[in-house]
């Protein structure tokens, strides 16, 4: 470059200290064409290759839980991801995270009375 290291090039064009690194980097080994080229952003998941497979399995059998998902995509795919991996995969297919709540102890009938009657009716 013509004197400007990095880090200044960096403030002047906002873009982060490794991406000018990269971009530079692009350029000595490709010159412009390689800058030009570059194709960021444009990665695919490997278990894209198996959307079609997974997105069956899950629509008739959903998971209960993201770990749950994550084994069997393992089992399905044989591909190890991480959670998050796993979770961006599913929510960019459709698939949503729904907290679910416990299901109370029994109660007897007469507590479920009195309780209503102090927090749920009106004066």
């Amino acid at each position: 470059m013509t004197g400007y290291s990095d880090a200044e090039v960096s403030k002047i064009t906002g873009l982060h200290r490794n991406s000018v690194d990269r971009f530079v980097s692009l350029y000595k080994e490709n010159g412009l064409q390689g800058v030009l080229k570059l194709e960021y952003g444009k990665r695919v998941s490997d278990l894209e290759r198996y959307n079609g497979d997974i997105i069956r399995e899950f629509e008739s059998n959903p998971p209960r839980s993201l770990n749950e998902a994550r084994q069997r995509l393992i089992k399905l795919t044989g591909i190890k991801k991480s959670p998050t991996q796993v979770r961006k995969f599913l929510e960019k297919h459709g698939f949503k995270y729904r907290k679910m709540g416990h299901l109370p102890a029994a109660v007897s009938a007469e507590q479920q009375e009195q309780f209503k009657k102090k927090h749920w009716l009106r004066p």
